[in-house]
């Protein structure tokens, strides 16, 4: 069913992007943000293409379709429209910017293997904006040199900055083999010189040890101050997930009948869904917690910010306030659980990197073993959760 002007005037915004399709191609995108965007998809010489035409309602379906027709009245000959219209605003070439936009968008089509999720290309387009876009944003890209690229990076790696260097870098390189792929340039400037980068220290993040677990475990018992995040944390000994899965989890995730919680694949780091076994002093705490939060969206929801989860510092706030700072953190916490559980507890370790959701070479072998050692991680999970809170409290 083609659009109509109301349609895509109420489009809201979801959690997730999605498309309102016209016909022949042409789409309106709608961003979590809710800043719509006309698209039009085609193809060209067997590759998939995409084309911006404009924001919604800066123009309207009218206009859109009218764009998409001129479109289609180049591909019949033989033209590329993306081409034409690079060409057409800048006859000179791509301007760094103009290609890393684009391969930000490209690397953030929904529903593909490539795609990010929105986090990370918010973080992205912010890293490139922040350090890279003022120096060589507006220049073309096939005039840019080593020497460019040099002058970004070495004043970040002069004040010490190395990881915060090695990422802008990459992101460089990235833009340029995409540039290269689309024939906006024919070199790579940045190629290689990732290799020149000074060696960074590992800093792994400060976590408990088995003896300092006791005293830390009775401070927080003994916490006073804001009820979610101190329960956040407690839940995340537990369940040692990382800190956005548990900021964000919601209540219909949880089934505190049977104690599992199931994390769906787009807010898992590795894009792979997650079933959490629950022991039962975790869905005590849930059980607590849903006399205080149960009528919202979140489990750990901000009694501050209505509708929005506990904040990203929330937890770590509870651990700087017990006087924990630089000795522990959250993720730290997963440190914690896997030494204990490889070293005291002996738990298989095929079986605690999969509680743990780490990434495995093969994604098959992966999701296979973490819904085979299911039954053994709920064993796992309860016999973890006596170990803390009982054995190491007497």
């Amino acid at each position: 069913m083609a659009l109509t002007d109301l349609k895509s005037k109420t489009a809201k915004p979801k959690n997730k992007p999605y498309k309102l399709f016209d016909a022949e191609g042409l789409y309106l995108y709608v961003p979590p943000s809710g800043r719509k965007v006309w698209r039009f998809k085609y193809r060209f010489n067997g590759k998939e293409c995409l084309v911006t035409i404009g924001k919604f309602p800066n123009k309207k379906l009218k206009e859109a379709r009218k764009a998409r027709n001129q479109y289609l009245l180049m591909l019949d000959e033989g033209k590329n429209p993306a081409e034409v219209k690079r060409l057409k605003k800048n006859p000179e070439g791509m301007s760094f910017k103009e290609v890393a936009q684009e391969w930000i968008d490209f690397k953030s089509i929904p529903d593909t293997k490539r795609c990010w999720k929105p986090t990370h290309t918010k973080a992205v387009l912010k890293s490139l904006d922040n350090d890279v876009f003022p120096t060589i944003g507006s220049r073309v890209i096939n005039t840019l040199t080593p020497y460019d690229i040099d002058y970004i990076v070495d004043p970040v790696v002069k004040r010490g900055a190395l990881e915060v260097a090695e990422r802008i870098l990459s992101r460089i390189n990235s833009v340029f083999r995409y540039g290269i792929h689309k024939g906006y340039c024919s070199d790579n400037p940045a190629l290689g010189k990732n290799e020149y980068l000074p060696a960074r220290k590992v800093q792994h993040m400060a976590h408990l040890s088995l003896k300092q677990l006791p005293k830390f475990l009775e401070d927080l018992e003994n916490y006073v101050g804001d009820i979610v995040c101190k329960s956040a944390v407690e839940f995340t000994l537990l369940t040692h997930v990382r800190t956005d899965e548990i900021r964000f989890a919601e209540w219909e995730e949880i089934d505190l009948k049977n104690g599992y919680w199931s994390i769906p694949a787009e807010r898992m780091k590795m894009n792979i869904s997650q079933t959490i076994p629950l022991s039962m002093q975790a869905i005590e705490i849930l059980e607590r917690l849903k006399l205080i939060t149960g009528q919202r969206k979140y489990v750990f929801a901000s009694l501050v910010s209505s509708g929005k989860p506990i904040s990203e510092n929330g937890m770590l706030s509870v651990i700087y306030r017990m006087g924990y700072k630089g000795k522990a953190t959250v993720h730290g916490f997963r440190g914690t659980y896997s030494t204990i559980a490889n070293e005291v507890l002996k738990f298989r370790p095929d079986v605690v990197e999969a509680s743990l959701a780490h990434k495995v070479k093969d994604p098959v072998r992966g999701a296979y073993n973490h819904a085979t050692y299911l039954e053994e991680r709920k064993v796992n999970a309860q016999v973890w959760a006596d170990f803390i809170l009982n054995h190491l409290k007497k």
